[in-house]
């Protein structure tokens, strides 16, 4: 849990990175490039530095690694775009979708139906992300398309993972190999096409950049070391929780200021995908955990509008 925990926390940091290069260079394609690089390099050196065996993959599975990497260059891509078009706080909770993608891929590809408790989660998730994009509008709405074409392409990695890691690849030769098969496509694109743009975003964030490496290899590698010790649904449940801490953070750093009003709905977020992770189906659990959530939501809400009324009042 502590490993699941200190993971979220990195993927944060991560994600607040890459959108204060965006905000400090507005060229989504060479940040799209930059980032996995800085993971690539980052995961590499900590492989290395722990003495970790990378034995070769095996002659099965090729084809859905293929897969992967299409999904991971189009996601990576459109994840940038996404924060370079709107703001963090509302296009960042809308990938908390990707378990409800992962879920219903795995229903259709591998069998795994959904139960009651699989689908008032998935509502929860559903009905929360609405709330959040329509709260602030243009400026909400703006990369959300992006976003969601990014969680499509991510919200299966889980059920290509679990099917690629089945046919016996060793977990750490897979995750070099899927890094590097986006990162260098990427870079070598950028290389060839627009070498000054980069090497004007290196020369004027060189310690964003830099950052990017150690943020990268904690993310993934605490990602890895959790996912041996711990369901992949609680692990998945506690990355995305991490969204809250993301968006009180983008109200302070980027100056979102409808970042507070979508603290409520990223409360009923979070739960469906908690409630996803946990699967129950007791019918008592259920509506005690539901009514509990919408108690929940409004508490928040009302607090926040309490907050906010202070200064108006003292004014």
């Amino acid at each position: 849990m502590i490993l699941a925990c200190l993971c979220s926390l990195a993927w944060v940091a991560l994600d607040l990175l890459r959108k204060a290069l965006v905000e400090q260079h507005r060229d989504p394609v060479t940040v799209a490039a930059i980032a996995p690089l800085g993971a690539a390099i980052g995961c590499s050196l900590y492989v290395v530095f722990n003495g970790y065996s990378l034995p070769p993959p095996p002659a099965v599975g090729w084809w859905l690694f293929t897969l992967l990497c299409a999904a991971n260059l189009a996601g990576n891509y459109l994840f940038i775009r996404a924060l370079f078009l709107g703001e963090i706080s509302a296009v960042l909770p809308v990938f908390c979708m990707t378990p409800v993608v992962g879920s219903l891929g795995a229903w259709f590809v591998m069998g795994e139906y959904l139960n009651t408790s699989g689908f008032i989660g998935v509502s929860m998730v559903v009905i929360g992300t609405w709330y959040i994009v329509r709260t602030g509008g243009a400026s909400s709405a703006a990369g959300v398309g992006s976003m969601i074409g990014a969680v499509l392409c991510w919200g299966m990695a889980p059920v290509l993972d679990k099917a690629i890691i089945g046919t016996g690849w060793s977990l750490w030769t897979y995750m070099l190999l899927a890094l590097w098969s986006v990162a260098l496509p990427l870079m070598l694109e950028r290389v060839i096409r627009a070498p000054r743009r980069l090497i004007q975003v290196v020369q004027k964030t060189p310690w964003l950049i830099m950052a990017l490496v150690p943020t990268g290899a904690a993310a993934l590698g605490l990602q890895l070391l959790a996912v041996v010790q711990i369901e992949v649904g609680l692990l998945e449940a506690i990355k995305r929780a991490g969204v809250v801490l993301s968006v009180v953070l983008a109200a302070r750093m980027f100056g979102e200021r409808s970042a507070w009003s979508r603290l409520p709905f990223m409360v009923l977020v979070i739960s469906g995908v908690f409630l996803l992770a946990f699967d129950r189906s007791d019918s008592r659990f259920l509506i005690l955990y539901s009514v509990s959530t919408l108690c929940l939501v409004g508490l928040v809400g009302t607090i926040l509008k309490k907050l906010q009324a202070v200064p108006i009042e003292e004014s």
